[in-house]
């Protein structure tokens, strides 16, 4: 799971400049949250909001979206700061996103 996790966090930094891992960092993550032990809830927002930005970096800004209204909800029901912060700047990112199509 960790490594599912990280490995998804470098193909978003990856597909910035490469877009041909994007394909690769969509399945690394899906793979992290299929497999994401439902007692780590606060730890899954951070798999979520990588999602998101790998969505985002597909063009697919409804899916995006989607997964970074969750990680939003986790990481605010777990009272984490940090996961809430990421998760706003995706959202963010996401909205200019909509705003240069």
């Amino acid at each position: 799971m960790e490594i599912g996790k990280w490995a998804g966090h470098t193909f978003v930094r990856l597909a910035t400049k490469r877009p041909q891992y994007i394909r690769d960092g969509i399945q690394a993550l899906e793979e992290a949250r299929a497999d994401w032990p439902r007692g780590a809830h606060r730890g899954s927002a951070e798999v979520i909001t990588a999602s998101a930005r790998i969505s985002l970096a597909n063009g697919d800004l409804d899916q995006a979206a989607r997964h970074a209204a969750d990680a939003v909800r986790i990481a605010t029901d777990t009272d984490s700061a940090r996961n809430l912060t990421a998760a706003f700047a995706a959202q963010s990112a996401i909205t200019a996103g909509r705003q240069g199509r």
